[in-house]
């Protein structure tokens, strides 16, 4: 299948994949929401839509035909375990040396198990964690108990002890299902007749370079993790009460406990998540023609630069079709270094802007008991807020559950992320009047701040309000990374906007964020520019690779001294026209100043050469079908042309202004007064032209 996503793409363009997985997005939200009703999730995993899943699985003709069966009845974890039609087959079986019903002990080799855990259990960190974990799973209704060894139910006749390790990160509890409980291990009952392999990053860059895509291409990759992981998957009822739990109370007694969903331990739990992945990669393969590979519980997706935006949004809009729980706190967003499986990974990247705030998220954090409500969207298949805010119950819903939507839909929480997923927040005519009152990419800026915000507030702070932020909190917030201080001006204009108290606006809070700026200043690379006779090298290495469209936008940034994102690439802003041998570059907003600003440029073919010709390369530019790109992919393109054209180490403090810091810098050197600086930059205070000449002159 992965062969084919790559066919397509290369058979269509950026522009037209998009367009396409946009469109798929639309009629799969149309489409699901006629679905017949033929499966009820079990309360212990109430998230899945297991009917959409159900109808994906036809719609793209998958193998594993038993995925909404298990979603509904429960995963095995003993005898066969299901795998064989999507996985290959192991030359040497591991078959189960006891059936479900040896799996059954006397009283007292369940106290010997209960012996061995008071003599190992020495940490009293790890042992909380444990107790901790046992009943918060319990009061999430993934698990049943606790029971002490002379009261256990009848069908509890087997435990396993339940152990903690502490990993770099997190303390992770799992269960010893090898340890041997009357000379039988849990783990000794399932049969298992497939090879359970994930990919490894060498394998996922060996088939890249088979997919064989073009010299120039730059590659996103990004990092997605799944919430509670196994945990997201039920059990059988049978195979859960072999599967139960031992553990040491509070009040040093030992405790039994059953697990309704797949327990870490298990050895059929790998297989069964594995299963669940596969299928995510499969759907976001037919589906957006994207190349989606998964490690477990991890996705990363590997898309051509142009691609990665829309094949993001796909996998958000996807998990919120399925039900599957994204854990949003563990996404790593592309970076030209990132972690990845384990290993150091060096991609060109862009930072990811989440397009979609998931509806089961934002009411987990308003209320407290959503089972009912959850289970009322699911049937109407609801999975996003857009749908939320439109939702008409098809079946009435009790007097309860009435009360739990009007609570979610005037709760503030509810209302940012109506907010920060462009969707509307107040009544159409303020509405249309407030969008009129910023610009598109202060609005895009706004709302992924809030996001972010809401994102953290809700991981950090679970079941408590992240609107209105109170002072605390903002406080915590930069403190946990320092970019985060960027985002409070576009907090401070949310509240505004939905009419909350600034409850942040105190002194102290204004040092902290004073502070968190000064460091982030103190940790700010310098630039780097270019000068018209790098820009040589650099046009060269361009032509080279046939990157047409990008050396029409280097040569015009240089020209013009442009500031690239919001004059150039912006084509709403800008007008290009050419009479005789002049070209007129017409912005129509520009920094510093409220009316439009026309500039002109002369032939200089016979000076430079038309390589590096403002003319000739608005001519080129005109000709393109496509006259703009994403300012990720003009700054991975210019730090790739730098590389490659010699411009040694520093090639990755380039941005895109460093057309307008090289332009400058050579007026300078040439001689120019200030007053023609100025104006062929723009500026308005001499201080931050004098810094772009001084780091360069």
């Amino acid at each position: 299948m992965l062969q084919a996503t790559v066919a397509i793409q290369r058979c269509l363009s950026p522009q037209e994949l998009n367009w396409v997985r946009q469109h798929n997005i639309q009629a799969l939200q149309v489409w699901v929401s006629d679905l017949p009703t033929n499966y009820i999730p079990p309360r212990a995993a109430s998230h899945w839509n297991i009917n959409a899943v159900s109808a994906l699985i036809d719609l793209t003709n998958y193998a594993d035909r038993d995925i909404p069966d298990n979603l509904q009845d429960g995963f095995p974890l003993l005898g066969e375990i299901p795998g064989l039609s999507i996985f290959p087959a192991l030359s040497k079986p591991r078959i189960a040396k006891w059936s479900r019903s040896h799996l059954s002990t006397s009283h007292s080799n369940l106290c010997k198990v209960a012996s061995y855990l008071n003599k190992t259990v020495s940490d009293e960190r790890l042992q909380q964690a444990v107790i901790s974990d046992v009943y918060d799973e319990i009061g999430l209704g993934r698990a049943e108990g606790p029971y002490t060894l002379h009261s256990l139910p009848q069908g509890i006749d087997f435990a396993s002890p339940l152990f903690a390790i502490d990993q770099s990160d997190k303390v992770r509890l799992i269960s010893n299902y090898s340890f041997s409980v009357g000379g039988r291990a849990f783990n000794q009952g399932a049969t298992t007749l497939h090879k359970v392999e994930m990919p490894r990053l060498p394998h996922v860059a060996q088939l890249l370079v088979q997919l064989d895509f073009p010299p120039e291409a730059i590659l996103h990759i990004g990092r997605f993790d799944h919430q509670s992981a196994y945990r997201q998957i039920p059990i059988t009822r049978l195979d859960s009460f072999k599967a139960a739990g031992m553990f040491i109370d509070n009040d040093n007694m030992p405790k039994v406990f059953v697990p309704r969903v797949c327990p870490f331990g298990a050895s059929a739990s790998v297989s069964n998540f594995l299963r669940i992945s596969e299928l995510h990669c499969h759907l976001m393969r037919c589906l957006a023609m994207c190349n989606c590979f998964a490690y477990m519980d991890d996705f990363f997706p590997v898309e051509l630069a142009e691609c990665s935006g829309s094949a993001m949004e796909f996998f958000y809009f996807l998990h919120g079709l399925t039900g599957a729980k994204i854990k949003h706190a563990k996404t790593i967003p592309p970076a030209e270094e990132t972690v990845l499986l384990g290993l150091q990974a060096s991609y060109i990247l862009f930072p990811l802007t989440m397009t979609q705030l998931d509806i089961t998220t934002v009411i987990t954090n308003i209320i407290r008991q959503p089972s009912k409500l959850l289970d009322a969207m699911h049937t109407d298949s609801v999975n996003s807020l857009s749908l939320f805010q439109e939702w008409i119950p098809s079946v009435p819903l009790s007097r309860g559950t009435s009360l739990k939507v009007c609570i979610v839909r005037q709760h503030p929480d509810y209302r940012a992320s109506l907010l920060a997923s462009g969707l509307p927040f107040l009544p159409e005519a303020q509405q249309q009047l407030v969008e009129a009152s910023l610009q598109s990419a202060t609005w895009r800026s706004y709302r992924c701040a809030l996001k972010v915000y809401l994102l953290w507030s809700w991981d950090t702070f679970p079941s408590t309000p992240a609107i209105p932020a109170s002072p605390e909190r903002i406080r915590a917030f930069p403190t946990t990374r320092l970019s985060h201080v960027r985002y409070l001006p576009a907090l401070r204009k949310a509240h505004l906007f939905l009419q909350y108290p600034l409850q942040f606006d105190d002194p102290l809070t204004k040092a902290i964020a004073r502070g968190c700026s000064n460091a982030l200043s103190q940790q700010r690379k310098e630039k780097e520019g270019i000068s018209l006779h790098f820009l040589e090298s650099l046009v060269r290495q361009v032509t080279l690779h046939k990157l047409h469209l990008f050396k029409a936008l280097i040569v015009l940034a240089y020209c013009f001294s442009c500031r690239v994102p919001s004059e150039l690439l912006n084509e709403s802003n800008r007008s290009l026209h050419i009479h005789e041998n002049t070209v007129t570059l017409r912005l129509f907003r520009r920094k510093n100043t409220t009316k439009s600003t026309t500039m002109c440029r002369r032939c200089t073919c016979h000076i430079l050469g038309a390589s590096l010709c403002p003319v000739e390369a608005t001519k080129s530019l005109i000709a393109l079908p496509i006259r703009s790109m994403s300012l990720s992919t003009f700054n991975n393109l210019l730090r790739l042309c730098a590389t490659r054209a010699g411009f040694g180490p520093r090639y990755q403090l380039l941005s895109s202004h460093a057309f307008r810091r090289g332009f400058i810098t050579d007026m300078a050197t040439a001689g120019f007064s200030d007053q023609n600086i100025d104006k062929a930059g723009g500026w308005s205070f001499s201080k931050t032209k004098s810094v772009y000449i001084l780091q360069h002159h």
